[in-house]
């Protein structure tokens, strides 16, 4: 909980500064943009026991869907292809946990920070 009231706090200062800046453009970029890097950072850096659902996605997906073959990703599975495509192209670049909690992080996070 200490992380994310630093991470308010961060916000906040970002906005006392903003308050410097002429432009209201630029004042929204600062703060969004800080809030959104910071959230990327604290989600990249996270262990893999933070969360209920992290462990499973890691061991169930992630090392399991690596470790198959394209034909019994593409076979058998009849739902979430997509994330299992992802899961075993994540395996093949490097088969650490950390580079796939990182890569889905940015893929959370980007789409969010572009739409704002």
């Amino acid at each position: 909980m200490t992380v994310y009231l630093v991470l308010l706090g961060i916000v906040l200062f970002l906005s006392v500064v903003a308050n410097f800046f002429d432009r209201q453009k630029d004042k929204n970029i600062l703060i969004l943009g800080g809030g959104f890097l910071l959230t990327l950072i604290l989600l990249c850096l996270r262990k893999n026991t933070v969360g209920t659902d992290i462990h499973n996605y890691i061991d169930g997906f992630f090392i399991k869907d690596g470790e198959s073959s394209w034909r019994e990703i593409l076979l058998n599975y009849d739902e979430e292809y997509l994330f299992h495509i992802l899961c075993k192209i994540l395996y093949s670049i490097c088969e650490d946990e950390r580079f796939f909690l990182t890569c889905t992080s940015i893929i959370i996070v980007l789409p969010l920070a572009i739409t704002y």
